[in-house]
């Protein structure tokens, strides 16, 4: 209610309890936050094992992005993905983490051996971006790893508001030969 208040542009007066001016400035903190822990690189990330029934071992991992702040704690990767959406910061996040990937990766080559894919996911914001795919693709390269050993994740919700931001993501994909998997499957649309 405040934030729409103030952007509004018009001069309006209302009263508010001091839990809903606390959950205010509390949001602000955290985008704060955000914003200089993409500036100053803080991200981490953690490697979720896949295990396969079939094969019986761990046969992938995904990345998973997260943020801890000194203050407040783990900032949860919905809070801190839809800040640096808004703010029009995910690709250099997205970039940051992916960098880290790929040069653990290529740190670690009997992990890697282990392993048939690293699973990242991605925004919906990134596949309007033109030419995104192409700046995760050159990264692989520039790390000499083989880019079918990747796979992007999106959610259920993007693959079904196809569109042709989406088709030509998928198309450059596929020319690459890297997987898109589907995120958080049965939870929308499906």
């Amino acid at each position: 209610m405040l934030e729409a208040a103030q952007n509004s542009g018009k001069q309006i007066f209302f009263e508010v309890d001091e839990a809903v001016k606390k959950d205010y400035y509390r949001r602000n903190k955290v985008e704060q936050a955000v914003d200089r822990a993409i500036t100053e690189n803080r991200f981490e990330v953690y490697y979720q094992p896949i295990y396969s029934l079939e094969r019986q071992r761990f046969v992938a991992v995904e990345a998973l992005s997260r943020l801890r702040h000194p203050k407040f704690g783990m900032i949860p990767p919905d809070v801190f993905i839809r800040i640096a959406e808004n703010t029009g910061q995910i690709n250099a996040l997205s970039s940051l983490q992916f960098r880290r990937i790929c040069r653990f990766m290529k740190a670690n080559p009997k992990l890697r051996e282990k392993l048939l894919s690293v699973k990242f996911n991605l925004s919906p914001a990134q596949f309007l971006k033109k030419g995104y795919c192409h700046s995760l693709i050159a990264m692989i390269r520039e790390y000499d790893l083989p880019v079918s050993f990747f796979q992007f994740e999106i959610t259920e919700t993007v693959a079904t508001e196809y569109n042709e931001e989406l088709y030509r993501f998928v198309k450059e994909l596929q020319t690459e030969r890297i997987g898109l998997c589907l995120d958080d499957f049965g939870s929308g649309y499906a």
